[in-house]
């Protein structure tokens, strides 16, 4: 599993896109946002469900993304992440 690369802080848990849904371009442009990466990156993201790590932090702060994501059709998994293990792309 890869991760993001995101700015802030880290209590060890990470969040996963499980399945895009049905509206793919409204998953794709808050995943976009959410990760500040380009449209190639996040296209091989949503190519890739459940494979890479979107973002890193707090539990409740995912919570939040998660919903959002949620709201727009995606499904998530938040996951505690051995950050010792996980690698950085």
């Amino acid at each position: 599993m890869t991760m993001c690369e995101i700015e802030g802080d880290d209590d060890g848990f990470g969040l996963t896109i499980v399945d895009v849904g049905e509206l793919y371009p409204k998953v794709f442009c808050l995943v976009k946002q959410i990760t500040g990466k380009s449209t190639k990156e996040v296209k091989a993201i949503l190519d890739a469900p459940d494979s890479v790590i979107i973002a890193s932090g707090y539990y409740r702060e995912l919570n939040f993304i998660s919903r959002d994501l949620y709201e727009v059709g995606a499904k998530t998994k938040i996951i505690l992440v051995d950050n010792e293990r996980a690698s950085v792309s």
